[in-house]
């Protein structure tokens, strides 16, 4: 059970980190750059247009990952979940299906 509980940490983990540096690296980084590089809003919206266009899956999958392993870790830890670490999972909860109904 050990072995299945790291494994379960490592794809809940690398996937919201993964998921989370590319919204931050899209937002101050190349939005920020794209905005003084194209003069005309509606270059800057044909080139994020381009730039996002296939990523849809890719980022479905990563929330779907994180969610999966979030769940299937939660059901492993569950005996061991006591008061305050059970609104802890509720607000993690909240907040991934936040993100996963604003991304949708």
């Amino acid at each position: 059970m050990r072995t299945l509980e790291l494994l379960l940490l490592w794809m809940h983990g690398l996937s919201g980190a993964a998921w989370f540096g590319a919204i931050c690296y899209k937002t101050f980084v190349i939005d920020s750059k794209a905005f003084s590089y194209f003069p005309h809003r509606p270059d800057y919206e044909r080139f994020s247009t381009h730039l996002a266009h296939g990523m849809r899956y890719l980022v479905i999958a990563g929330l779907a990952v994180c969610g999966a392993s979030g769940f299937a870790l939660a059901w492993v830890k569950w005996s061991e979940i006591g008061d305050w670490r059970f609104g802890l999972l509720a607000a993690k909860v909240a907040v991934w299906l936040a993100a996963a109904a604003l991304f949708t």
